[in-house]
Order: C-alpha cells, then structure tokens, then sequence
C-alpha cells in the first residue's frame, strides 16, 4: 500500500468533506503552513535516516522528537491514534 500525504490544499480542495474533516481533527492549518515553506528532500532524508530513539543529531545538533514537541510545532492537536507505531 502506498501512503500519499498532501503537502499542500490544491488536492484537499477539490473534496469539500475532505477539507471539512481536516479542519475538524486540525490538520487543515498545518497543511496550510506546510504549502507555505520550501521543504528539502534532501535534509528530510537526512533527518530520517538518522532518527534513532526519538533523536536525530545532525551536524552536532540533537533534535528531540515526540509526540509533544511535534503537537507544538506543527499545531496539530496531540489526540487520537498514536504517531509512533512500535
């Protein structure tokens, strides 16, 4: 199965009920900051090849990941099913 994750809301707005469920669980506005900034596939790899433990360390840089901290950061609320499959 292939996972497909609008990075913008060109594709969302084409389906009222789709933008209307994606704003109720708040991922709408995150969706809407994401269309906004220039992402690197590059430094993206980069970051998840080296995430271990909840940690990446990047050019001496230790990035904390979690649960919390990605709620924070991205304005997705921290509700539901877990991110973090084991």
């Amino acid at each position: 199965m292939i996972r497909h994750e609008p990075t913008n809301t060109t594709e969302l707005m084409a389906s009222p009920i789709t933008v209307v469920g994606f704003k109720h669980v708040g991922f709408f506005e995150f969706c809407e900051k994401l269309q906004r900034i220039q992402h690197h596939p590059m430094l993206i790899r980069l970051f998840i090849n080296n995430l271990h433990d909840n940690q990446v360390t990047i050019a001496d840089v230790t990035f904390i990941v979690s649960p919390a901290i990605i709620s924070t950061t991205s304005g997705i609320p921290n509700v539901g099913e877990k991110w973090f499959k084991q």
